[in-house]
């Protein structure tokens, strides 16, 4: 369980890293934004649980950003006067960001707040997970084929 936790950090700073490439917006917005999970991820592993449990607190608040720094690219793509919106590869890959990490947000909720359902409940809450992985890691796959091709600049000498 450490080292699913100690990724979820790594994780969460190679987002905060894709979405300051994808973005327009300063780089303090996103050093706040990691020193915000640093300090959940470090008070959620050392000062509420061990590292060697399953820590549901800071996984719902990164996919919380997530979904947040998801939104924001697919608004910037969709209002800022493109007229094809639809050929943008950022706007598939942040749409499966938006829709995988929002319910992984929501699965959060039930680690953070246990509730007492049946076994079967959360068991078809992971495999709906499941069928949403799929879903995204398919539209990630379109996503890269759909990336345009660069022009080959020749130089004439």
């Amino acid at each position: 369980m450490a080292n699913s936790n100690i990724y979820t950090l790594v994780e969460f700073g190679l987002f905060l890293w894709l979405f300051y490439r994808l973005s327009k917006q300063k780089i303090v917005l996103f050093l706040v934004m990691g020193i915000i999970g640093s300090v959940a991820w470090a008070a959620d592993n050392v000062v509420f649980h061990s590292i060697w449990h399953d820590n549901a607190v800071f996984r719902m608040l990164s996919s919380i950003l997530v979904v947040y720094l998801s939104i924001d690219k697919i608004n910037q793509v969709l209002f800022n006067g493109l007229k094809e919106a639809y050929r943008q590869t950022d706007l598939l890959l942040c749409f499966s960001f938006f829709v995988h990490y929002t319910y992984k947000a929501f699965l959060s909720t039930f680690n953070v707040f246990p509730m007492g359902l049946h076994s079967e409940f959360y068991t078809r809450l992971w495999l709906i997970l499941g069928l949403i992985n799929i879903a995204t890691n398919l539209i990630y796959t379109i996503a890269i084929l759909w990336i345009p091709k660069q022009q080959e600049y020749i130089l004439r000498s």
